[in-house]
């Protein structure tokens, strides 16, 4: 029940987030815009940036969990056999498996 808690607490805190990103999106779209009808100018660049930096960011990589199952999954592929107890994890791997996995090609920021 915990972990449904914190889960919904997260993505009520993502909610607010992504809707107070929005209202300051909305804003500097129309900031632009008037500057734009009221002066006859383009707002420059820098300061646009400036407005939009951090926009639709999530504070938390979105793909920490999912990174951390993928490895454990990797891992195990190569595993004799894994168990999990009060000690901690315990896992073996036999030497057929730890040449392969010293072998295995890790992806690169782009193929993730």
């Amino acid at each position: 029940m915990q972990s449904f808690y914190k889960e919904d607490v997260k993505r009520s805190e993502e909610v607010e987030r992504f809707n107070a990103d929005m209202i300051r999106a909305s804003w500097a779209i129309e900031t632009i815009l008037e500057v734009q009808e009221e002066y006859g100018k383009d707002v420059p660049e820098i300061l646009i940036k400036g407005m939009i930096t951090g926009l639709f960011e999530d504070k938390q990589k979105a793909n920490e969990v999912n990174d951390a199952s993928l490895a454990l999954q990797a891992l195990l592929a190569f595993t004799g056999s894994a168990s999990f107890g009060p000690n901690g994890p315990t896992i073996e791997i036999g030497k057929k498996e730890a040449k392969a996995l010293s072998k295995a090609k890790l992806p690169t920021d782009e193929e993730k």
